[in-house]
């Protein structure tokens, strides 16, 4: 009872002394630019509705922060959208200690106490060199906990270290914190009236790009990509990358809750393996979301850097991996603010700070209530 009334009082102080917001500086890539030329309408109505996407997000957080990113267009991209680069390695070491003088919530406070003491970071993750002939299955899952640079670094995007005051707020060029480039589909622009049907939402569509930018990433994908050639990766050995995102820090698997206390699970399923990961803010006791499982061996088909596509089951929130025409996203996830914001708990963990809403002590309660039903699910 202590802790709970301390951490409601950070809120309110949090809520007392909030200075600023983060805020989207948006410059125009050369597929933009180009697109201008040809159709201006589309490009004006692509930048415009871009920059209502950082709006909306900078009502959501309020880190004193600049996320410099590029707008660009690309007739040749097979997806409606695409976000890349502005991201840097810190040590597992920093990444603790600035998420630890974060705490604003609850929620901030459960996760930085759910966090491996020392300076290295033990994982369950796949053995990318471990090729074992049929039948028996390779590439499979262990506890890393050898000390190589995937456990003392992690990989993080630049938004994410601004918000943690790893890096300067308002630092790096037009561009440096990444790019967002869109690719071609029929988009409604407008989604206050209803997206049409045959169409995608195309503010929903900028603002998941925009979360994937701010730090909703995992190392996941990075350890499909370091597969063999004949598996769809480059080969390597994982050891040897910088992979864990901090996102990763709060993904949990059932098998990785028997390795010891907070060990998350940055693997893919193999054979006989569980295949439900999951987001958990409180050491993995309590799963909260499940996550996509990854592109590669017995993953779900879906970049990791998501929760679990609503194909499978409920709707989670702005971060799932598709996007059906006519669905309104935007309105989903400015109307789930208000009830089940896990969007926003994934970011308030990882290091943002949340503005605090109209009832917003009531929002917390409600999480907490949820977090018990699942529990006694």
């Amino acid at each position: 009872m202590t802790y709970r009334v301390t951490a409601l009082a950070l809120v309110l102080s949090c809520a007392a002394t909030a200075q600023g917001q983060v805020v989207f500086d948006i410059s125009k890539g050369p597929g933009l630019l180009a697109l201008e030329s040809t159709s201006p309408a589309l490009a004006a109505a692509m930048y415009d509705k871009a920059l209502l996407a950082g709006s909306i997000w900078g009502g959501k957080l309020s880190d004193d922060i600049t996320v410099k990113i590029t707008l660009d267009y690309d007739a040749s991209l097979s997806g409606i959208g695409s976000s890349s680069g502005g991201a840097g390695e810190h040590s597992y070491t920093s990444v603790k200690t600035a998420l630890g003088l974060d705490i604003t919530s609850p929620e901030d406070a459960s996760a930085a106490g759910s966090l491996q003491a020392g300076p290295t970071l033990a994982m369950r993750i796949n053995d990318t060199t471990m090729a074992v002939p049929p039948p028996a299955p390779g590439f499979l899952p262990y506890f890393d906990s050898d000390g190589s640079p995937n456990n003392t670094h992690l990989w993080m995007s630049n938004a994410n270290a601004k918000a943690l005051g790893l890096v300067s707020a308002h630092s790096g060029a037009a561009g440096s914190d990444g790019t967002l480039t869109i690719g071609p589909s029929s988009f409604d622009f407008e989604y206050t009236d209803g997206i049409a049907p045959g169409t995608k939402d195309y503010t929903g569509m900028v603002l998941h790009e925009m979360g994937h930018l701010l730090g909703f990433h995992s190392g996941v994908d990075i350890v499909s990509g370091l597969l063999p050639p004949s598996l769809g990766g480059i080969g390597g050995d994982q050891d040897d990358y910088w992979l864990v995102n901090t996102l990763d820090l709060f993904r949990y698997s059932p098998v990785s809750l028997t390795m010891g206390p907070f060990i998350p699970d940055l693997s893919i399923p193999t054979p006989g393996d569980s295949p439900f990961r999951y987001f958990s803010i409180d050491g993995g006791m309590t799963p909260l979301v499940p996550f996509s499982t990854g592109l590669a061996l017995l993953g779900d088909g879906k970049q990791a850097s998501h929760w679990k596509d609503d194909a499978f089951g409920p709707w989670w929130g702005l971060m799932d991996p598709t996007l059906a025409s006519g669905f309104p996203l935007t309105s989903m996830f400015l109307s789930s603010a208000a009830g089940l914001p896990f969007d926003l708990i994934a970011l308030d963990v990882i290091g943002y700070d949340l503005v605090p809403a109209p009832g917003s002590l009531a929002l917390l309660g409600m999480g907490v209530v949820f977090t018990t039903r699942r529990r006694r699910a």
